[in-house]
């Protein structure tokens, strides 16, 4: 699924780059502190020359060896070629006490980089061999300025060459991502591009689900390699949202449903709930996860709340059908059970964003 991106001809490719760019450059513009009014020029610019330089990334055959001359022209679309070679100068990077490579080394440190890219680092675990590329490359800072987003643009078409799912980084996680990079933590950085990467299978399921549906993605025949990676990850993924609903009673929609049909009458059929009734309204409460539903007859409506995400789910019968919703947007059962199982907010990330 992930060659796909490689192939021009393919719906996917078209579909999804042009979702992940517009993502892609605006979140890593934001790292930068480069945001503001996007109907500004020089705004519009930056945009502009960001999009240029991840398509020209992707243009790359994914089988090629990206080379020192590509990061170059990356970097010349990335400034809009007011950038095109390395810096003469000493870098000093504000907050950093990292020494970066001295002028005069900066072509043999790359070159030494690469070397362990594509011959030392082949085996590795891949976000494993991506994080070393990612801190080397930075502690390099080959170029005057738009080192972190070249870095990211090489992240983003190296994930996908390897069939993994590309990341994308975002202002929130900024200072998380910084200190990886500071302390020279590989392992730490890795652990993160796999958590961030986590959040993009999503994205890229449900497109692809959504295009396949409508009988789209015909256009572009996955190769036997292709469609058996993407086997293993949706079904990486629902036998995780299978054990997690097991587990937990109101992250399972066929229990959600039945609570919804018969309310307390089905209150002795699962001893893993507490229910009461108050009023109009019947709570259920999963003591050991401490998610909670409550239902309401009169308005047909039940409400989940999942423990440390602050996201509402809601079912809501509209005539003769059950409806579901994120949030306020609908979404379909198989959605709405993904995600009060595997798209769950941790505590920390709930009091930054309060």
């Amino acid at each position: 699924m992930f060659s796909e991106l490689y192939d021009k001809k393919s719906l996917f490719r078209k579909k999804y780059l042009e979702n992940l760019i517009n993502r892609f450059t605006n979140a890593s513009l934001g790292v930068e502190g480069v945001e503001g009014d996007l109907a500004d020029t020089m705004q519009a610019m930056n945009i502009y020359q960001q999009t240029q330089a991840l398509e020209y990334a992707f243009s790359i055959k994914k089988d090629e060896q990206i080379t020192i001359n590509n990061i170059k022209q990356i970097e010349d679309l990335l400034t809009g070629g007011e950038i095109s070679n390395f810096r003469t100068t000493q870098a000093e990077v504000v907050g950093s006490k990292v020494p970066r490579s001295k002028a005069p080394y900066i072509y043999m440190d790359l070159y030494t980089l690469f070397d362990n890219y594509y011959n030392i680092w082949k085996d590795a675990d891949p976000f494993l061999r991506e994080a070393n590329f990612h801190i080397r490359f930075l502690h390099i800072h080959p170029f005057e300025d738009g080192n972190g987003r070249t870095a990211r643009i090489l992240l983003i078409r190296n994930l996908c060459a390897n069939k993994q799912v590309p990341c994308v980084i975002t202002k929130e996680v900024k200072e998380e991502y910084c200190q990886y990079i500071e302390n020279n933590d590989a392992e730490g950085l890795a652990n993160f591009f796999r958590k961030i990467s986590d959040k993009e299978l999503n994205t890229i399921i449900n497109l692809y689900r959504s295009l396949d549906s409508k009988g789209l993605i015909k256009e572009n025949l996955m190769s036997k390699e292709q469609k058996m990676r993407y086997n293993e990850i949706v079904n990486s993924q629902f036998e995780k949202i299978e054990e997690d609903s097991q587990k937990f009673p109101l992250r399972n929609v066929s229990n959600l449903i039945n609570l919804f049909k018969y309310s307390l009458l089905t209150k002795n059929d699962n001893s893993k709930l507490t229910v009461t009734g108050l009023d109009r309204y019947e709570h259920f409460l999963d003591e050991e996860s401490g998610d909670k539903a409550i239902y309401s007859e009169e308005l047909r409506m039940m409400t989940i709340s999942i423990e440390s995400d602050l996201r509402f789910f809601k079912i809501i019968q509209k005539i003769n059908e059950l409806h579901f919703e994120i949030d306020g947007k609908e979404v379909s059962p198989q959605e709405f059970e993904y995600e009060l199982n595997n798209q769950k907010i941790n505590e920390k990330e709930n009091i930054v964003k309060k």
